[in-house]
C-alpha cells in the first residue's frame, strides 16, 4: 500500500500544476515557485500513468474501500487502543489526501481520485479523528 500510496501522490503532483508548487518547500521563492507552475508539463502528464498503473489503482481504490468499510463504527484498525497499525495506514493515507497538518496549502489536496469517491469518506474521516487524538494527547 505504501509504494501506491507514494506512486498516487506522484501521479497527482505530475497531473496538478497547484500541487505540484504547493509540495515544494516554504523556503524556495515565490518567484521560483510561479516558475514551476508555469512549466509545461503536458509531456509528463502522458506519462503519469506510467508511474500508476490502471491495475495499481484499481487495487489501492479495493483496498481503501475495503478498509473503509472496516472502519465504519470502529475507532482501530485492531482491539480496543491505537496501535501501530492505525498510526501506519494514516500515514499512507495521508500521501492520498493531505491532512489539516499539512498546512493551509496543502490540507484537502492530494489525489482527485481517491479525494472524490465517496466510498472513502469515512476512511479520511477516521484518519482525521485519529490525528486529532494524537495531537491533542502530545499537547497534554
Amino acid at each position: 500500500m505504501a509504494t501506491t500510496c507514494r506512486k498516487a501522490l506522484i501521479k497527482s503532483a505530475i497531473e496538478n500544476p497547484q500541487l505540484r508548487t504547493a509540495l515544494l518547500p516554504d523556503e524556495i521563492p515565490s518567484s521560483v515557485k510561479s516558475l514551476v507552475d508555469k512549466l509545461p508539463f503536458e509531456n509528463l502528464s502522458k506519462i503519469s500513468n506510467v508511474v500508476l498503473s490502471s491495475k495499481d489503482n484499481l487495487e489501492l481504490q479495493k483496498l481503501l474501500e475495503a478498509l473503509s468499510k472496516s472502519l465504519i463504527n470502529k475507532k482501530y484498525l485492531v482491539g480496543d487502543s491505537l496501535s501501530i497499525a492505525d498510526i501506519s495506514i494514516a500515514a499512507q493515507l495521508s500521501l492520498i489526501k493531505f491532512p489539516k497538518s499539512a498546512g493551509p496549502i496543502l490540507s484537502g489536496e492530494g489525489s482527485q481520485e481517491y479525494i472524490n469517491n465517496p466510498y472513502l469518506e469515512n476512511l479520511f474521516i477516521w484518519r482525521n479523528n485519529l490525528e486529532e487524538y494524537l495531537f491533542s494527547a502530545n499537547s497534554q
